[in-house]
């Protein structure tokens, strides 16, 4: 079931994913945030329900975070855009 209310925000290297960098979060719109396994991603069943993909951008070979590490850098990283925004 999906609630209405909230943008879903899901981390995951998709052909659509938006670089976290150049991602500007709602701002009159609370966000859902979906982290996956860091191995095998986000469960397939809950992509349809994603309304944008962002990923963390990465260099050299390694493509997967931790995902406790991951969940620091996003939200850290939400914060500084929502506090610009204010």
């Amino acid at each position: 079931m999906r609630i209405e209310d909230y943008y879903i925000l899901g981390v995951e290297q998709t052909s659509a994913s938006k670089s976290l960098i150049d991602f500007t979060p709602p701002k009159d719109q609370p966000v859902c945030l979906l982290l996956g396994n860091e191995v095998t991603g986000l469960d397939e069943g809950l992509l349809p329900f994603v309304d944008e993909f962002i990923e963390i951008p990465q260099f050299g070979h390694k493509h997967s975070l931790n995902v406790s590490v991951t969940a620091g850098i996003v939200l850290y990283a939400l914060l500084d855009k929502y506090s610009r925004s204010f």
